[in-house]
């Protein structure tokens, strides 16, 4: 069972760093000020979430993943020339993903037997990123270009 839950805490901790590495392509791209800092907050979010996965995976005395794996990879490399450039496209992209993948996907990628202490780990960063959404809703209802 400790493997099991290593392996799909590993596969989590692989969505997580796809998350902050296209918060990394919003950032870049974002001109408005306050845009930029509510991206820079929801990327610090997910690096402490992906902090707070690898510490229970070190815990249950596993080896955390370093980054996305090969198919994130090369799907960050695809998005780098695919992002959105305008502030309002970037918004809209990214509540779009924080709802699909952040939320949906990774909730339902789960799909072992895991410990009921790693399913309530998963259930607040999941919490966390449905608190995204909404955060990024409210900044697309302000109207940002």
């Amino acid at each position: 069972m400790k493997n099991d839950d290593i392996k799909e805490l590993n596969d989590f901790l692989k969505g997580l760093y796809m998350g902050i590495h296209a918060y990394e392509h919003y950032i870049k791209h974002c001109q408005d000020l306050d845009s930029k800092k509510v991206l820079q907050k929801i990327q610090q979010e997910h690096k402490f979430s992906a902090m707070r996965i690898a510490e229970r995976i070190q815990n249950l005395n596993g080896t955390p993943v370093t980054d996305e794996g090969i198919m994130g990879s090369m799907i960050d490399f695809i998005s780098s020339f695919t992002s959105p450039k305008t502030n309002a496209n970037i918004i809209e992209e990214a509540i779009k993903a924080e709802q699909h993948y952040a939320v949906h996907i990774a909730g339902k990628n789960i799909k072992g037997d895991i410990s009921e202490e790693n399913k309530k780990l998963i259930d607040e960063v999941l919490e966390s990123n449905n608190h995204h959404v909404q955060t990024l809703q409210q900044l697309q209802t302000k109207g940002v270009n």
